[in-house]
C-alpha cells in the first residue's frame, strides 16, 4: 500500500529568506499538508470503522450457523460410525462453489 506511505516532498527548502513572503509561503505550504493528513487520517479511521463492522457481522453470522452445522447422533449410532469406515459423501450444492462468502 505505497499510496499511504507517500509523502510530499518541499521543492525547496530554504534556509534564510530573501523576501518577507516566503515564510508566508512556506507557513501556507505546511498548512495545506496538515490539512491533507488530517483528511486522509479521517478516513482512514472510518474505514477500518466499516472493516471493524464487516468482522462483527460476520463473527454473529458464524455464531448462528455454528448450531445449524453440528449434526447430534444418538450414542449408540456415533459408536458405530465411529467403528464402520465412512464414505466421503457426493459433494453439495455448498460444496460445488454455488455459494460464496464475501468479505
Amino acid at each position: 500500500m505505497k499510496r499511504l506511505e507517500y509523502e510530499r516532498r518541499v521543492r525547496t527548502v530554504r534556509t534564510h529568506c530573501r523576501n518577507g513572503a516566503d515564510p508566508v509561503m512556506v507557513l501556507a505550504q505546511v498548512t495545506r499538508e496538515r490539512f491533507r493528513l488530517g483528511q486522509e487520517h479521517r478516513s482512514l479511521v472510518k474505514r477500518v470503522k466499516r472493516i471493524e463492522a464487516r468482522l462483527s457481522a460476520i463473527a454473529v453470522a458464524e455464531t448462528k450457523l455454528m448450531p445449524m452445522i453440528r449434526v447430534d447422533r444418538p450414542a449408540a449410532a456415533a459408536a458405530a460410525a465411529a467403528s464402520a469406515p465412512v464414505a466421503p459423501a457426493p459433494p453439495s450444492a455448498l460444496m460445488a462453489g454455488v455459494m460464496t462468502l464475501h468479505y
